[in-house]
Formats: C-alpha cells, structure tokens, sequence
C-alpha cells in the first residue's frame, strides 16, 4: 500500500488539485478522487487505461492551466 504523505505530496505537486478534490479539497471541474468513489484496490492498469480513454481534454486542461502536459512515471501511477 502506497504512503499517503507521498500520495499526497503527488497530488499537490502535480498539480491534480486544480481540477480534482479529495475530501472536499481541490477543484471541482474534473471527478473527485475520494476513497469512496474508487471501491476497493486500485489496479493500476485500469487506473492508467481511465486516464488515456480522458487524456485529450486532460490534456487540453493541464496545457491551459500549467502551460505544460504534465508526466507521471510508471511508479507515481502506482
């Protein structure tokens, strides 16, 4: 199980908080990543799959607000 001081610190450094909210904290324009709206473990597989089949207007977003796509190595997804 991954350490939530380094989820975290992810969350926030890569800026997810802009668009996203856990417990209420974040923004609102992009789906919650509440523990209660992710039921269960989460496989990384399909974690990353969701995020390609979203990655255009991801995309699109990170670009308008960070001036940048963002890049997450195959450990911070995990």
């Amino acid at each position: 199980m991954a350490d939530a001081a380094r989820r975290r610190s992810l969350f926030v450094s890569k800026g997810c908080f802009a668009c996203h909210a856990i417990n209420d904290i974040g923004g609102t324009s992009c789906p919650p990543l509440d523990f209660e709206f992710v039921p269960g473990e989460v496989d990384p597989l399909d974690f990353v799959a969701r995020m390609w089949r979203s990655a255009e207007p991801m995309i699109s977003m990170q670009q308008s607000l960070f001036g940048v796509q963002l890049d997450f190595t195959g450990q911070e997804l995990a």
